[in-house]
């Protein structure tokens, strides 16, 4: 079983772990600035709208939650069989 296990971590160690030939540092950056600009437009509407239907999204949401804790439990007392 050892032997067996250390040659399957062999085999794995050959796969690279960026297997596109780019510089991952050099990229960080980059990506950094795309996930700001992105969360920072994303957040300014999301205020607005926050204020337009507030208490109407939060029990939106209650209802979502509780309907997929009730399926939760549910699946795991195995009533819908």
């Amino acid at each position: 079983m050892f032997a067996r296990s250390s040659t399957t971590a062999r085999k794995l160690s050959l796969i690279p772990f960026c297997p596109v030939d780019i510089n991952v540092f050099s990229m960080a950056p980059a990506i950094g600035r795309s996930t700001m600009a992105m969360v920072t437009i994303s957040v300014m509407p999301g205020r607005v709208i926050g204020h337009v239907v507030g208490r109407r999204a939060e029990m939106a949401g209650d209802v979502v939650l509780i309907g997929i804790g009730s399926t939760l439990l549910a699946e795991h007392l195995k009533i819908f069989s």
